[in-house]
C-alpha cells in the first residue's frame, strides 16, 4: 500500500529534537492524561495503552473533577509530574482545544510547575500547537496535505533518518510535490493519500506505540529511532499479507453489497474497531448503508449483514456469543485474531502473528485499507465517490 509508505515516511521526517522532548516528558511523568477526539483519540488510546504509568482521561468516572480546571489542584496533590498529552491533527478539535486552553489558564494563574501540555498536531500554528509550544512540547507530524516541506510541518533535515538519507528523501518529496501541484483539479490517488486524515492518525499511532514500548522497557530516547524503523517494516509486511489473502477479497466483495457492517472488540480491540468503523462509515453511509461499532447503539443484525471481530486471544466469550448469534440469522462473520482459537475456527479469520503488545496497533494498520479498496471497487463499477461527499458525512459525524 502506497499510503502506508507515506505514513512511515512522514513519521521518519519528524524533528528528532521534538520527539526527544515529548519522550523525556512522558518518561519523567508519573501521570499522563490523554486528550483527543474520534480516530485521533483511538490512536492515542491504542498507542498509550498499557504504559507503565498512571493514565487518566477527563471522561473517567474517577477523574477528580468536572473538568481539567476543577481537577487540576487535586491532581497536583496526587502526583509529582503530570503530562496532558493531546493528539489532534488540526489542533482545533473542540475537546482537545478546550482542555488545553483551560489548563494553560490554570498554569498561568497559579504558576504551577507540575503540569506540562504536550501535543502531536499537523499544524503548529493551531490553537493546540501554540499552547503546547508555550506550556510543554510539540511534535509536528505531516498529514496528507503537508508531507513535511510545507507551511504546517517545518520538519527540516533533522528527522529520524540520517542526514544523507534525508537529503535524498527531501529531494524526492519536493519533486513529487511539484508534480502533484501541476495536476490541478485532479483528485489525488486515494490508495496513496488515504481518506481524510488517515495519514496523520496512523502516523501518530506509530509514534505513540513505539514511545510506550521504549518507555516501558526503560530505554533511553536513542532506542526510539531503531524501534520506529523496525516497526515500519513490520507494518508493511502485515498490511501486504492481509490485502493479498483470499479473505480480504471476500470482505471487499461483501462490503460493496447493500448491507451493514458491525465491528467489535473488547478492551484495546474496541479502539481498533472504533477507528475502523468511523472510516468505513464515511464510505458506507455515502452509498446509503452504515457501519457501526458493536454495542448498545448498534442495530440488531439482519441476514446479509457483516460482523467483523477483533481479538488477540480469539477466546473472548462475548465475541464468541456475538459470532454465534450473527451466523444464526444468516450474517457473515469475519475476524482478525492473534492465535489459533475458537473465534478463528467459527469465523472467516485472518491470523495476525504478533505479540499482544503490538497486536492492536498492527491490526489497526491491517484494517486501514478496507475503505480505500471499497472506494476503488465502487469506482471500477462506475460509481465515482467524490471525497467532498465523504468529508460532508465526516463533518456531521465528528
Amino acid at each position: 500500500m502506497r499510503y502506508i509508505s507515506r505514513v512511515v515516511e512522514n513519521v521518519k521526517r519528524v524533528r528528532k529534537s521534538d520527539l526527544r522532548a515529548i519522550y523525556e516528558d512522558l518518561s519523567e511523568a508519573d501521570c499522563i492524561i490523554l486528550v483527543g477526539e474520534g480516530r485521533s483519540q483511538g490512536a492515542l488510546f491504542i498507542g498509550m495503552g498499557q504504559i507503565n504509568k498512571t493514565v487518566r482521561t477527563v471522561e473517567d468516572i474517577d477523574f477528580p473533577g468536572r473538568n481539567i480546571l476543577d481537577a487540576a489542584p487535586k491532581l497536583e496533590r496526587m502526583h509529582r509530574k503530570i503530562v496532558v498529552l493531546v493528539n489532534s491533527g488540526s489542533g482545533e478539535t473542540p475537546i482537545p482545544k478546550i482542555v488545553a486552553q483551560q489548563l494553560a489558564e490554570y498554569i498561568e494563574k497559579t504558576h504551577s510547575e507540575k503540569f506540562k501540555i504536550d501535543a502531536i498536531v499537523s499544524n503548529p500554528d493551531s490553537s493546540v500547537g501554540k499552547i503546547a509550544k508555550s506550556f510543554g512540547s510539540l511534535v509536528v507530524l505531516a498529514g496528507r496535505e503537508n508531507r513535511g516541506g510545507g507551511r504546517r510541518s517545518k520538519c527540516g533535515n533533522e528527522g529520524i533518518n540520517d542526514s544523507s538519507r534525508n537529503s535524498a528523501a527531501d529531494a524526492g518529496v519536493v519533486a513529487k510535490d511539484a508534480r502533484v501541484e501541476k495536476q490541478e483539479g485532479r483528485e489525488e490517488d486515494i490508495l496513496e493519500s488515504g481518506i481524510m486524515n488517515d495519514i496523520y492518525e496512523l502516523g501518530s499511532l506509530l509514534i505513540l506505540q513505539k514511545m510506550k514500548e521504549c518507555i516501558n522497557e526503560g530505554e533511553e530516547f536513542e532506542c526510539l529511532t531503531a524501534a520506529i524503523n523496525e516497526e515500519g517494516r513490520a507494518i508493511r509486511d502485515v498490511v501486504s499479507d492481509f490485502i493479498r489473502c483470499e479473505l480480504y477479497g471476500d470482505i471487499i466483495d461483501e462490503l460493496e453489497r447493500r448491507n451493514r457492517i458491525i465491528i467489535g472488540g473488547f478492551g484495546p480491540a474496541r479502539h481498533v474497531a472504533m477507528m475502523t468503523a468511523i472510516r468505513l462509515q464515511h464510505v458506507k453511509r455515502a452509498i446509503g448503508d452504515d457501519a457501526y461499532l458493536a454495542g448498545p447503539f448498534a442495530p440488531r443484525p439482519r441476514a446479509g449483514d457483516i460482523l467483523f471481530l477483533i481479538s488477540w486471544s480469539g477466546e473472548t466469550l462475548p465475541l464468541l456469543e456475538w459470532c454465534r448469534k450473527h451466523k444464526e440469522i444468516g450474517g457473515s462473520v469475519y475476524s482478525i485474531v492473534g492465535n489459533y482459537s475458537t473465534l478463528a475456527e467459527q469465523s472467516k479469520s485472518f491470523r495476525l502473528n504478533a505479540p499482544v503488545s503490538v497486536f492492536y496497533e498492527r491490526a489497526t494498520f491491517a484494517l486501514s485499507p478496507l475503505p480505500l479498496h471499497l472506494v476503488e471497487r465502487l469506482r471500477e463499477r462506475g460509481f465515482e465517490l467524490p471525497e467532498y461527499i465523504m468529508r460532508w458525512f465526516h463533518s456531521i459525524m465528528q
